[in-house]
């Protein structure tokens, strides 16, 4: 996870050129189902992507299937992170770089999932 979170702070570091047009082409997608729909198709795409090069990468948890249960998983949850570490640097109008974001974001995950692990709760 954290080298699929480290690429992706590279490439969102290429978005900050864009910052101006970002914030409007938000609000035009938000106000339309079918740009809607365009943004989650092109969603599944990166996931995709991201899988594929996990599982070139190799993920290694042993098994030709736990590795692909864990690329599939790891995708999902990158391209997650993703999209709302691109939320909150709209957000910030340029206070903040990329990779802060994504970096808030992926510390508020492994909060959220580090902090359920010890309820008890039954898989």
């Amino acid at each position: 996870m954290s080298a699929t979170l480290e690429a992706l702070a590279q490439v969102g570091g290429t978005l900050v050129e864009h910052l101006d047009r970002t914030a409007e082409r938000r609000a035009v997608i938000a106000s339309s189902p079918e740009l809607q729909e365009r943004e989650r198709t092109k969603s599944a795409a990166v996931t995709g992507a991201i899988h594929d090069a996990l599982l070139r990468r190799g993920v290694d948890d042993g098994s030709a299937k736990a590795d692909e249960e864990s690329a599939r998983l790891v995708a999902q949850i990158a391209t997650i992170a993703l999209q709302n570490a691109f939320d909150r640097w709209i957000d910030a109008h340029g206070r903040k770089d990329f990779a802060s974001c994504l970096h808030t974001v992926a510390a508020s995950l492994r909060d959220t999932l580090t902090a359920d692990l010890g309820t008890g709760r039954p898989e």
